[in-house]
């Protein structure tokens, strides 16, 4: 699941992390995606159906496009099995660096059924 997640991000953004940003990493425009896992979840009541819960956060100066937003909504989707998890996406502001340029952040959340035998 996580290079069918990584290819059709790639289509979007070729700035992509899995996880976090590497410390190590200097980056000069705070433009990317960050994805990766971010729960795994019992469902319904039978204790053998399972969902797993994906992250992905969209980084961006100044603000984040609408387009972009629906546009990740829409590749992620794409992927047989993945759905927009119920729940908000909020939005976070920080500041870049020393600097006081604004830096938008979005997390959205997405969901896959995992069947145990």
């Amino acid at each position: 699941m996580r290079d069918k997640i990584k290819n059709v991000l790639l289509e979007i953004d070729s700035n992509l992390y899995y996880g976090m940003v590497p410390e190590n990493e200097d980056i000069d425009v705070w433009n990317y995606l960050v994805f990766g896992k971010k729960k795994l979840k019992k469902a319904g009541t039978n204790g053998i159906d399972i969902t797993d819960y994906y992250s992905v956060t969209i980084v961006r100066e100044d603000f984040i496009p609408d387009e972009l937003v629906l546009e990740v909504i829409d590749k992620m989707t794409s992927i047989p099995g993945i759905r927009l998890a119920d729940g908000d996406c909020n939005y976070e502001y920080t500041t870049k660096g020393n600097t006081n340029l604004i830096v938008e952040v979005l997390s959205i959340y997405f969901s896959k059924s995992l069947k145990r035998c």
